[in-house]
């Protein structure tokens, strides 16, 4: 099972920063694999772009938090083969917010294997994609207004 954990800051309060991770609504827009997401009754469907989608064999992962306490989101995304699990995590550092990700994707499908063996390859750009929108979103945009 792919996983990945990384460490960068942003320069952003906690608030923001726990606006932004907690709202499952837009958090689909921090990953590269998603291309939007709605409403559900059991949470919100992330809807995957069509490359990511082939590749996974699954249309949309349903997201929900699971479990949530001040500085930290435990969180899934699941679909019927593919199991998206993460961390995000958060502390103030001055004038900065430190913003931990654990990360770890499992695909039960038929080519499950192949596919997380393509996804060890892919984590680290997926990070760096991860932390890319973070401060575009964090540091330059107003993104309360929705998302592009």
């Amino acid at each position: 099972m792919p996983d990945i954990k990384c460490r960068f800051q942003v320069k952003a309060g906690p608030e923001a920063v726990e606006a932004l991770l907690g709202d499952f609504h837009k958090v689909y827009y921090l990953f590269p694999a998603f291309a939007s997401a709605e409403e559900a009754p059991d949470g919100y469907r992330w809807y995957m772009k069509v490359p990511a989608e082939l590749e996974a064999g699954a249309h949309f992962l349903t997201a929900r938090i699971l479990n949530r306490n001040p500085g930290m989101i435990h969180w899934e995304a699941v679909s019927p083969t593919l199991v998206w699990k993460g961390d995000f995590a958060w502390t103030a550092q001055n004038d900065r917010t430190e913003i931990t990700l654990h990360l770890e994707i499992h695909d039960e499908g038929l080519a499950g294997s192949m596919h997380e063996a393509l996804l060890s390859v892919e984590l680290p750009e997926l990070v760096r994609y991860f932390q890319t929108r973070c401060r575009e979103i964090l540091e330059t945009k107003s993104w309360l207004n929705g998302l592009p």
